[in-house]
């Protein structure tokens, strides 16, 4: 038999800001000859013996982040019993003058004013961030603290990153060997000289961070002596606090600063123009060196404000000294004095923990109670009714006593307070801030400019949950396979019995071909011709993937160009100019792009830039064009998940045609009906640019006809025009040159490329993005999911869920993406959703992304721009999310 262990870590919340775990070991069952415990990987250290009731007290010193406090109990031999405690030592919540932040699982989200870098948006963003932006750097933190117009943040490592104002150094980027630093940081740069760090607090312009050894740096202004030197010399790069050691939290003040060691001394430094150094007396002289504060003994917590100081004692009883001349120190009298030496803080016990910023106080109860006291003026102490439709009021009286603060919001592990504001985390992880609404530092875009939010409100993590199956869009058919091949795969569940017709269509789609069959011509085709755009599939469906357009001056290869009136195709050049030709057939003609430059900017301020395509073909062999011939360029489509789409049933698109018209936001969308050559009968149109196939083996069939002058069962007619007599005379490859055999084996081959899989579904960003994609409307075109019917012949694609993004509808896209070209029922406004299933492998497949049918666009964001008709609302959305909405939805869509 061993020993039975239980334990009770000495802290009413789950999150420490003390570097000190203290935890109550009560021991019962067998005697124990010896007691040790383990922090995290750490060594085993021998625990104090337990007294005659079975009872010790372990006080540990936790790590940086997440820590897991095992106690052991050992019996007579070697064989021990254990029981173990988890909890978190670091500060998850910050708030400066007029901005905030919180770290969510090692990631900082920042959001409030950005005047001086301080949102860490980067040197080109500098507007106010409304709702939380996320960090790019650092990603494993675990300690934040925000000041006036800086901020810091503190990795599990150690290191610690700064930005915002530095204009006095209290940025800490400098060395010694290395004098000369910026003004500000607009995005975290890491302290070259510090590596060790285990918290930090933040002054109006100077800053301590405490290192593992338990001593004390300091860096900023110090005219006052805050930095604890020894001297008034302001330091922008980090120097040691003398005297002091075996650290446990810091609070800076405004040019004060106070430590607090593990034997519960309280030690201050800088001015003390309101008694802030508790030491019995005011003066304006500065304090370079820690002293102790006289009648504290057994501290557990320290919080500084502006001017003003709070420490509990290990009874609970709560003291305070300094500026009170709201309250703030706990005397309970409006207006009073400075108040130079400690006393209690009236009407307050058993507290557990405190905080200060400004001029107002709180604090926590074993309970779990929150109190306020000190300046109330934009509701900060959380003591109101008012809220976002209290109107643009303020003018809260002072609280002179403690009285409870927040009480509808319960269950918070982490507070902090800015200087009239406050920010909250609870157990559950939802944030909430509360105080004046200015410049974003509650993150909530419709509370935008208010003096006082008196209730909590929530801060604006707008997310999306995983989805069962969203990480394998293509269903069982998903591959893993995000290399430069993820477009060339076969389904995932094709049998290898099966994949024979797949190898034979891939090896016909990347087949090069030639005018004629002759003998000796290795692996190459005859029947290319005689009028053809490219010599193979591949040509223009890079990797299996899209194509892109020319740079300016020079030929197209993967972009072609459709010709034709309102009414029908152009009389001598058909629906498709060739600019390619076999010996004696004149190409049709060359294709030339130039572009035009569109500026614009997002509601933030942020500039971009649109390049509008300017196609003309010049060079023409057959004379000119009709004169009212239209031109459209298209770039070829990834080839993934076609067979999956075919097979969505015509039902579902019904169904989201009626779903549109109910909900009347005028974004309807339709089919195309277009004639089937096999049935020859109208269907549904689903593949093309504007519908314009009913299924892929005609898709197939007219691509090899229009792209390679290739004939086939369907279409078994070269497509030379009457004027065109030396297309009509010249020699083709067979009758038809593609067989029947051929063409199904292509058509099998195109079926089954399989979808990739996605990585980083569970990304809070690509969530977040995904929650803001669905907000503005961008779903109700690109319909996430549909399951596929059940298909004769082929089981593999059948009751598949799918997330392909498309609703294979028809929409207008407004006059900017217009082409004047109608094709069936589609107008020359109207285009096709186009799938986003893969979109963000584009590069990585093809080596290029460009998007759009024409390919005008260079980014997702550009293609977003480039929306109007029926997505103007939804482009409109876009352009006026912060620039982190922004990239979030980005993310989500390019994590596709």
């Amino acid at each position: 038999m061993l020993p039975t262990v239980m334990l009770a870590l000495r802290s009413s919340e789950p999150v420490l800001t003390i570097r000190r775990a203290i935890v109550d070991v009560q021991v019962s069952g067998e005697p124990a000859t010896k007691l040790t415990y383990v922090v995290n990987d750490g060594p085993e250290i021998d625990a104090d013996g337990l007294d005659a009731d079975g009872h010790a007290v372990i006080d540990a010193t936790p790590s940086l982040g997440e820590n897991r406090l095992e106690v052991r109990a050992y019996g007579a031999g070697a064989a021990y019993s254990s029981e173990s405690v988890s909890f978190t030592y670091g500060q998850i919540a910050a708030a400066g003058a007029a901005h905030s932040g919180v770290i969510r699982g090692g990631r900082v989200y920042v959001w409030g004013r950005n005047t001086n870098g301080q949102a860490g948006t980067g040197a080109d963003v500098n507007a106010d961030q409304l709702t939380p932006f996320l960090l790019d750097t650092p990603r494993d933190a675990a300690w934040i603290s925000f000041a006036q117009n800086q901020s810091l943040v503190i990795q599990r490592d150690g290191s610690v990153w700064t930005f915002g104002q530095n204009a006095d150094g209290q940025l800490g980027q400098a060395t010694p060997e290395a004098p000369t630093v910026a003004a500000t940081y607009p995005t975290p740069t890491r302290i070259p000289s510090i590596t060790d760090a285990v918290s930090a607090s933040m002054g109006l312009r100077h800053a301590l961070v405490l290192l593992a050894d338990g001593s004390v740096v300091g860096f900023g202004l110090n005219a006052m002596g805050q930095l604890g030197d020894g001297t008034t010399a302001s330091r922008n790069h980090p120097v040691a606090v003398q005297g002091l050691s075996d650290i446990i939290k810091l609070a800076a003040g405004s040019e004060t600063s106070f430590a607090l060691d593990r034997s519960g001394t309280v030690w201050a430094w800088g001015r003390n123009q309101f008694g802030n150094l508790g030491q019995g007396v005011v003066d304006t002289q500065p304090h370079p060196l820690p002293a102790p504060v006289p009648g504290l003994a057994d501290i557990v917590d320290i919080a500084a404000g502006r001017d003003h100081l709070l420490a509990v004692r290990a009874d609970g009883l709560v003291f305070g000294w300094g500026l009170c001349a709201s309250a703030q120190c706990g005397n309970g009298i409006d207006g009073s004095a400075p108040v130079p030496t400690p006393i209690q803080v009236a009407g307050l016990v058993d507290a557990t923990a405190v905080w200060a910023s400004g001029n107002f106080s709180l604090a926590r109860t074993a309970d779990g109670a929150l109190w306020g006291w000190g300046q109330n003026f934009n509701g900060q102490l959380g003591q109101g009714v008012d809220g976002p439709n209290a109107g643009n009021g303020g003018g809260h009286p002072n609280t002179v006593i403690p009285t409870r603060a927040v009480e509808e919001l319960e269950g918070v592990i982490s507070l902090a307070p800015g200087a009239t504001h406050v920010i909250a985390v609870r157990r559950d992880g939802r944030v909430f801030a509360w105080g004046w609404s200015f410049r974003g530092t509650l993150g909530r875009s419709d509370v935008r400019s208010q003096w006082s939010y008196a209730a909590p409100v929530e801060v604006d993590f707008e997310t999306a949950a995983v989805e069962e199956g969203e990480a394998r869009p293509g269903g069982l058919t998903s591959v893993d396979n995000r290399s430069a091949q993820a477009f060339n795969q076969p389904a995932a569940n094709l049998v290898f019995d099966r994949r024979t017709p797949f190898v034979t269509g891939k090896e016909l789609f990347r087949m090069q071909w030639l005018p004629r069959v002759d003998p000796g011509e290795g692996g190459a085709r005859g029947g290319l011709g005689p009028l053809f755009h490219e010599n193979s599939c591949v040509a223009c469906h890079q990797g299996n993937g899209r194509g892109a357009p020319a740079r300016e001056g020079e030929a197209p290869i993967s972009l072609l160009v459709r010709i034709g009136t309102p009414a029908d195709p152009d009389p001598v050049y058909g629906d498709q100019l060739q600019p390619r030709g076999i010996d004696g057939v004149p190409a049709e003609g060359r294709v030339v792009v130039s572009y035009l430059e569109r500026r614009g900017q997002y509601a933030d301020g942020e500039a971009y830039t649109l390049y509008e395509p300017l196609v003309d073909v010049v060079d023409l062999a057959y004379g000119p064009l009709h004169p009212d011939a239209r031109l459209s360029a298209r770039i070829a489509q990834p080839m993934i998940g076609l067979g999956l789409l075919e097979a969505v049933p015509d039902s579902a698109l019904d169904a989201l045609l009626r779903r549109n018209r109910e909900a009347g936001r005028g974004i309807d969308g339709r089919t195309n009906r277009v004639w089937s050559v096999r049935h020859q009968a109208f269907r549904t149109g689903r593949f093309g640019w504007k519908a314009n196939q009913p299924d892929l083996e005609q898709q197939n069939a007219a691509a090899f006809l229009g792209d390679l002058g290739v004939t086939s069962p369907l279409f078994p007619t070269e497509p030379c025009t009457p004027s065109q007599t030396a297309c009509l005379a010249a020699r083709h490859g067979g009758a038809p040159e593609l067989s029947r055999s051929e063409l199904d084996a292509i058509t099998f081959f195109s079926r089954f490329v399989a979808v990739p899989a996605r990585v980083g579904v569970d990304d809070p960003v690509v969530l977040r993005g995904k929650a803001l994609f669905h907000r503005i409307e961008c779903s109700t075109c690109h319909n996430p999911t549909f399951t596929t019917a059940e298909v004769a012949g082929t089981p593999e694609l059948s009751g598949q869920t799918i997330w392909p993004y498309t609703d294979l509808l028809l929409h207008d896209m407004g006059d900017d993406l217009a082409d004047g070209r109608p094709d069936f029922d589609a107008t020359g406004r109207e285009w096709r959703t186009p799938p986003l299933w893969g979109i963000g492998l584009t590069a990585t497949v093809g080596g290029t992304a460009r998007f759009l049918h024409d390919g005008r666009a260079r980014s997702i964001a550009e293609a977003i721009l480039w929306h109007g008709g029926e997505a103007e609302s939804a482009r409109e959305a876009f352009r006026s999310l912060p620039r982190s909405d922004r990239q979030a939805l980005l993310a989500f869509v390019e994590n596709l």
